[in-house]
Order: structure tokens, then C-alpha cells, then sequence
């Protein structure tokens, strides 16, 4: 299944952690996407990223930036879903 940007949080850069913490939660995916202001992705978030961010010194109303993955695996839009399943 391949999921749009409509399903998933997207925040900027500048978000707190606090706020992305906030879009996270509601979240089956459990994760933001970091974006810049063309939508172009930076890095993702998760709890368990924020998590390590926080036991380093940033606190909740740090931007997100200072949490995020900045090398998130991806893949590319035109790779069959058939190579997209992991066992």
C-alpha cells in the first residue's frame, strides 16, 4: 500500500517537539514527516527519535529539527509495491 502525503503529518523543520509529539500520537504510523516549505522531505520524527533527542538536552519546545532522522530510508516512487515488501 502506498501512502500520500494527506495520511500522514507533515511539519516544518521549525515545529516544536512538543507540537510533533502531539501530531504523532493520533498517528497509526507513528511518525512526521519533516518537510520544507516546497514539501521537499528533510528527515522524519518519531517517538522513539524524540525520545533520544530529549535524553541529549533539547526540550519540548525545541524545533524538530533538533530530533529528527535527516536520513530516513525511502524509496523510490517508482519501485513495484511487490519490492516494497519485508519479511
Amino acid at each position: 500500500m502506498r501512502l500520500t502525503l494527506d495520511a500522514i503529518a507533515c511539519v516544518s523543520p521549525l515545529c516544536s517537539i512538543r507540537r510533533s509529539m502531539e501530531l504523532i500520537g493520533p498517528s497509526r504510523l507513528g511518525v512526521v514527516l519533516v518537510v520544507d516549505t516546497n514539501g521537499l522531505l528533510l528527515g522524519t520524527a518519531t517517538d522513539g527519535d524524540i525520545r533520544r533527542a530529549l535524553l541529549l538536552g533539547p526540550d519540548l519546545d525545541s524545533p524538530v529539527k533538533d530530533a529528527m532522522n535527516s536520513n530516513p530510508i525511502v524509496a523510490p516512487e517508482t519501485l513495484p509495491d511487490s519490492a516494497l515488501l519485508i519479511n
